[in-house]
């Protein structure tokens, strides 16, 4: 989203976390691997980020969550995107909003899918045909003969939608995941205030 606003405390704030108070500065490696209580938030190319694992799994459900609806209010004309990718469990997710509408939700791990709202975008194309050249024809006979050729097709399909979040950040915001890790640009820990 398009955030001229350059006080990170009232960019949280127009999240609609009001009772976060800001704790500690942080460069982007660090909250990028953050796992503790504390929300990391920053101001990186006028978007605000959030870097959470707990906060992303608000966006992929089938009745947005209070974040997902403030967002679309507060920023009714920002593209929005919730990403997740874990290698270790083969899980990612997606979501991308326009103008304050969901165009495409899925996400799902270990072959599954758990949630998928709209129709599918550019980018999963693209990943399954990028995918489908990946496979060496020896290793689709291998799936072939062990699961059949509808497994193969789920097998690349699912493969190809575990790799659209990096392709979808590329092409909306115009890096990739990786430079912004190379840039490691400065997040702020926000904590949650005691009750």
């Amino acid at each position: 989203s398009n955030i001229e606003e350059t006080d990170l405390t009232k960019a949280v704030y127009l999240t609609g976390y009001h009772i976060l108070t800001p704790s500690s500065d942080v460069d982007f490696r660090t909250a990028f691997d953050n796992r503790g209580d504390e929300m990391p938030f920053g101001l990186i190319d006028n978007c605000l980020w959030i870097l959470s694992p707990t906060q992303v799994d608000k966006f992929f459900s089938e009745i947005p969550s209070a974040l997902e609806k403030n967002l679309c209010k507060k920023f009714p004309s920002s593209t929005i995107m919730a990403l997740e990718e874990n290698s270790m469990v083969d899980s990612f997710g997606f979501s991308l909003i326009r103008n304050g509408q969901r165009i495409r939700v899925l996400n799902g791990c270990d072959g599954e899918y758990y949630f998928d709202y709209g129709e599918p975008i550019d980018e999963e194309i693209k990943c399954y045909k990028q995918v489908f050249k990946d496979f060496s024809e020896e290793e689709k006979l291998e799936i072939i003969e062990n699961e059949g050729q509808d497994g193969l097709e789920k097998h690349l399909l699912f493969e190809a939608k575990w790799r659209v979040p990096f392709d979808l950040f590329t092409n909306v915001y115009g890096k990739t995941i990786e430079q912004v890790y190379e840039e490691n640009k400065l997040f702020r820990y926000f904590r949650h205030d005691k009750e």
